[in-house]
């Protein structure tokens, strides 16, 4: 049996959990209360609006989307809501005992005040920004598949390597995706316009970001939206995923580096 131990220097930069449920147009009824249940914990509260394109038979259509983010005072834990989805991020990831913790208080709250109906999907995504110092190689951290090959190797140094898998879990798909060379990213080019604070680099430097994205979806079942059943759900996400990211890394890099 694996043992999962914390790690005190842990790479991770951002962790975030989506629960997406069937649409609540008139949300913006609801934010207020939630405003009110939440300030305490997450008092800096913003309103942002943006575009969602959608193909049509006649053409295109562009729909604003609104949405609500609560951030804690120090900015690194925070609650996202629309019409149809809940998102907590952190940039201060304890164990996911406490992880989950924090994402049942948001759903509780949105459970009691909302009501959404049924739960459509989860997603579950862990962000890891792996550096080495002078002494290192990347090859002592990670599995050789996310580094440049040495086919490589006299032709020139390699700029930029990407990789993606998509792996059909028990729960349903993980995607797991990096990002090697040199560069100033701290988390995938994806994200941005989060509530969290996430520091930026000024400088470029090798390094390599790896993204573990595990998703489940209810498909043609209507699941209702209860506490239990996500986080039941969640739990099993984070077993996949922590595994994935034990497989993907090296003893070193576990038991010395980021202990």
């Amino acid at each position: 049996m694996t043992d999962y131990r914390k790690l005190e220097n842990q790479p991770l930069k951002l962790v975030l959990a989506e629960f997406r449920f069937s649409q609540v147009l008139q949300i913006e009824e609801y934010i207020p209360k939630l405003q009110e249940e939440l300030r305490k914990q997450y008092p800096t509260f913003r309103k942002s609006t943006e575009q969602s394109i959608h193909v049509k038979a006649d053409g295109l259509e562009v729909s604003s989307i609104s949405r609500w983010s609560f951030t804690s005072s120090d900015k690194k834990n925070a609650i996202d809501i629309s019409q149809d989805r809940l998102v907590y991020f952190t940039t201060a990831y304890p164990r996911f005992e406490g992880f989950s913790e924090a994402c049942a208080n948001a759903i509780k709250k949105v459970l009691e005040i909302v009501e959404p109906s049924l739960l459509l999907r989860i997603g579950l995504r862990y962000c890891d920004l792996i550096t080495i110092d002078e002494t290192e190689q990347f090859i002592n951290l990670v599995d050789e598949k996310f580094l440049p090959t040495p086919i490589t190797e006299g032709i020139g140094k390699t700029r930029h390597l990407k990789t993606e898998n998509y792996i059909n879990t028990q729960q349903g798909t993980l995607s797991i995706r990096s990002w090697f060379g040199e560069m100033p990213l701290t988390c995938p080019p994806d994200i941005d316009n989060v509530p969290v604070q996430i520091q930026r680099d000024a400088v470029s430097s090798e390094r390599l970001i790896l993204d573990f994205d595990h998703v489940w979806e209810a498909g043609d079942d209507s699941i209702e939206f209860s506490c239990e059943q996500a986080l039941d759900k969640l739990d099993a996400l984070h077993d996949a995923s922590r595994a994935a990211f034990w497989k993907a890394t090296k003893d070193y890099a576990r038991e010395t580096k980021w202990m």
